[in-house]
């Protein structure tokens, strides 16, 4: 018979201890598997692991004079044109900037002139006027 403590039912004590005991169970066949799997797994990295032997090695003497033969690349030239060229563009930008200056004072010289123009005209036209009159 299921036992009641404050409202909350439990199983009997028999049925209760059969399920854990199964749970166990299968926990331990899990375990057991999963042992068994690393076991297989360590000895097949064993079997094909590679002992260190004095007096040999992983590389061919080829290989080994392949590397001996390397240099670093030296990009100094091509870092050395970078910076000539981003200095040169400096310098352009500094050019356009000053014609652009030059064109502004140009264009305020012209309208001057215009402006100048436009009252030398009007000059004339009044004198012509006032000659015209005074004939």
């Amino acid at each position: 018979m299921a036992r009641t403590d404050e409202g909350i039912e439990y199983p009997n004590d028999y049925d209760a201890k059969a399920d854990i005991l199964a749970d166990l169970e299968a926990m331990a066949a899990s375990i057991d598997l999963i042992i068994k799997n690393l076991k297989s797994s360590e000895e097949s990295n064993l079997a094909n692991k590679v002992d260190k032997e004095t007096g040999k090695s992983l590389m061919t003497d080829e290989e080994r004079q392949k590397l001996a033969g390397l240099t670093n690349y030296d990009d100094s030239n091509i870092r050395e044109l970078i910076s000539d060229m981003s200095d040169t563009l400096a310098n352009i930008a500094e050019s356009l900037d000053s014609l652009s200056e030059i064109q502004e004072s140009q264009n305020q010289s012209i309208s001057n002139l215009q402006t100048n123009k436009a009252d030398i005209s009007d000059v004339l036209i009044i004198e012509e006027e006032e000659e015209i009159e005074d004939e």
